[in-house]
């Protein structure tokens, strides 16, 4: 028969928690551990503000209990105590915890300190930008500092009266923390400080309107970001409307002048203006103001075309200022009716072209921006050889181009495509030139007078390509953005037109350099042909006039164009060199000087070129002068007239070689005018 203590029996009967025999066996007799109070011994409080207090023990305590606690001490279940002190002072009093196994007894220690200060402060404060600001903040119970975080630059607070003072340029809204301690500790407030600019209406307080007219005016004040808007003596026709932004809008269909009153505010203050509105009879209508010639070339008459319309007035008044100092000019023109007017400007710029014009009433303007850029000589009137020469002529679309002006470096194209029109049809077109030239002014131009600054020597190939206009073909017609035709022309562009001290062989450097005004242009007779040169080579030979001062023992830099195949290379003391990594078009050229010891010459002499092709490469290397597609049907039958362009030591030498499309080992030859700069 077995036999458990009463003792044993009480645990295991009414045990609640097995803390009590935390590390002891789980079977046969276990000894109750006693509790261990571990909850804090020495807490404070202030008067006035609730106070919370829980006895904790380890070892699963059955009951807690208190004696000798103050009065404001209250508690429903012997372990937490609560109350609200009202008498500073330390208070001792012990508190305990039991189980079966025994209790445990502490000195709990109580400091009730003086009641915390109780902080007054606005929620929301206002100030104003470069004014004065001062705010008291209220603080009881002996405050005995101040501080804060957040304040506008410019704000300090006293540490001892807690007045915030300050002045401010900056607009705002700032979120400040106010600090206040004395000794019953901190107490913590905040506030928003707005600092608001006095509002300056700055919108315009002039419209001009036509009857009818839709009108759209936002007020607005530049200086501060909060003001609200409010107006009075609107006319009949107009809204103002406020929510998330202000606005007038509407129309007026009565002339007259009206007088509409705007008030900005804020809380800093308010600001009153007048909007004047001037309503007139219809107004004119600018329906063209525009030029072909820009960039334009300096020194060269600038053509603009303008074309106004009035309902009302069939003569109206126009004034133009070209932006560049000239007087404005003034005259009168006739509604519907086009006219042009035409300037010269003198010096290179980006300049501002207004254009006005008005019926007696409100008057119509508008603005084109004029580009004229400087020629890289640095001097005037140095033409390129080709210009005013000859049109290379696309003869599948009969798209046309030639160089109508230059100018040191500075090329204008003037470009024709009037054949590309069908009968009936009415099509506007997009015109665009790429320059080829990696460095420049505007290397893709749009226009059909495009104009360029060349800042390199060299050989360049121009290519135009035109375009459908979105939008503007007839009914049924869906090649809008389609590529209708293009155009090249090879561009020789001579050192002495860039400024670049490049004339001479390269063993003198620049000692040949012509100064500019020693340049001019002169004709030299003489022709290129194609000839068999061997197996699929030909040979595209011609003369040229080397100019005097020309070292025919030196080496020289030699750039070499055939149609839109270009190559540049280095030529030896015998005139020749080669092309490597070109396209396969090219093989090698070859300079013949003239007879004689080699040396500078006295005079100048004629040379002979070879510039040696591959014969079954004209037209599969890319080989296409005026912008022919080879798919186009018939189009190996056409007259070709290939453009041929020579740069040596800076000197420039252009012709046109007249070919069928299928070139073929024999060839084709013709006769042409070479220009040469001298």
């Amino acid at each position: 028969m077995i036999r458990l203590s009463v003792q044993f029996a009480a645990v295991l009967a009414v045990c609640v928690s097995c803390a009590a025999y935390a590390g002891q066996p789980t079977v046969g007799p276990r000894t109750v551990l006693a509790p261990v109070i571990d909850s804090p011994l020495s807490v404070t409080a202030n008067v006035g503000e609730f106070f919370s207090y829980v006895i904790t023990a380890s070892n699963g305590p059955n009951t807690y209990s208190a004696t000798g606690q103050p009065s404001f001490l209250l508690t429903e279940t012997g372990q937490e105590y609560q109350g609200v002190p009202d008498t500073e002072g330390t208070f001792t009093f012990d508190i305990t915890a039991t189980n079966f196994g025994g209790s445990d007894t502490k000195t709990l220690t109580l400091t009730v300190l003086p009641a915390k200060s109780v902080v007054t402060i606005s929620s929301d404060l206002n100030a104003t930008t470069n004014v004065a600001f001062s705010y008291q903040v209220a603080a009881t119970n002996n405050p005995q500092n101040y501080s804060a975080l957040g304040l506008p630059p410019g704000f300090t607070i006293n540490a001892t009266s807690g007045l915030i003072t300050g002045t401010t340029p900056s607009e705002g809204v700032y979120d400040v923390q106010i600090k206040v301690t004395n000794a019953g500790g901190d107490t913590y407030a905040g506030t928003a400080i707005h600092v608001y600019a006095v509002p300056v209406i700055s919108s315009p307080l002039v419209i001009n309107v036509a009857v009818g007219d839709d009108i759209g005016y936002a007020p607005y004040a530049n200086n501060t970001d909060y003001a609200s808007f409010s107006v009075f003596g609107l006319p009949s026709g107009l809204t103002f409307y406020s929510g998330e932004g202000y606005y007038i809008s509407g129309t007026i269909d009565t002339v007259g002048t009206y007088f509409v009153t705007l008030i900005a505010s804020n809380p800093a203050g308010s600001d009153t203006k007048t909007l004047t509105i001037n309503v007139f009879p219809t107004t004119p209508v600018i329906v063209d103001f525009s030029t072909f010639d820009n960039p334009g070339l300096i020194d060269t008459p600038i053509l603009y075309t303008v074309a106004v319309t009035d309902v009302n007035t069939p003569s109206l008044s126009y004034s133009i200022d070209f932006g560049d100092g000239f007087p404005v000019v003034t005259g009168t023109c006739l509604s519907g009716v086009p006219f042009a007017l035409s300037h010269t400007y003198n010096v290179p710029g980006d300049f501002t072209v207004s254009f006005s014009v008005n019926d007696g009433g409100a008057p119509v303007s508008t603005t084109v921006l004029q580009s004229i850029p400087a020629p890289g000589s640095g001097a005037f009137g140095l033409p390129n050889i080709s210009d005013n020469r000859y049109p290379v002529v696309n003869p599948d679309s009969g798209v046309s181009i030639d160089m109508c002006d230059s100018n040191g470096g500075v090329i204008k194209l003037c470009i024709e495509y009037a054949g590309l029109s069908k009968a009936g049809a009415r099509v506007d077109y997009d015109v665009s030139t790429a320059w080829g030239d990696v460095v420049g002014r505007s290397t893709t131009v749009r226009g059909t007078r495009p104009v360029h600054q060349h800042r390199n020597h060299g050989v360049f190939v121009a290519t135009t390509v035109i375009r459908v206009d979105p939008g503007s073909q007839p009914k049924g017609r869906d090649d809008e953005g389609d590529i209708i035709a293009m155009g090249r022309r090879t561009l020789s562009i001579g050192s002495y037109e860039t400024g670049e001290n490049a004339i001479g062989d390269k063993s003198r450097g620049a000692a040949g350099t012509p100064t500019a005004t020693g340049i001019a242009a002169s004709r030299l007779k003489g022709k290129f042909f194609f000839r068999e040169k061997g197996v699929d080579v030909v040979s595209l030979v011609g003369t040229i006039l080397l100019p005097a001062g020309f070292n025919t023992a030196g080496t020289h830099e030699f750039n070499a164009g055939v149609g839109n195949v270009m190559g540049t290379l280095e030529l030896n003391a015998r005139g020749s060199g080669k092309l490597p990594g070109l396209p396969p078009l090219y093989k090698k050229a070859k300079i013949f000087f003239p007879p004689g010891k080699p040396g500078i010459l006295t005079s100048p002499k004629t040379a002979v070129v070879d510039i040696q092709l591959a014969g079954t490469k004209l037209t599969t290397a890319g080989f296409d002068t005026e912008g022919i597609s080879n798919k186009l049907p018939g189009a190996k039958n056409l007259l070709r007239m290939i453009q041929v362009a020579l740069v040596l030591d800076g000197l420039s030498y252009q012709a046109l070689v007249p070919v069928s499309f299928d070139v073929t080992p024999d060839g084709r030859s013709g006769s042409f005018d070479l220009i040469k700069i001298k």
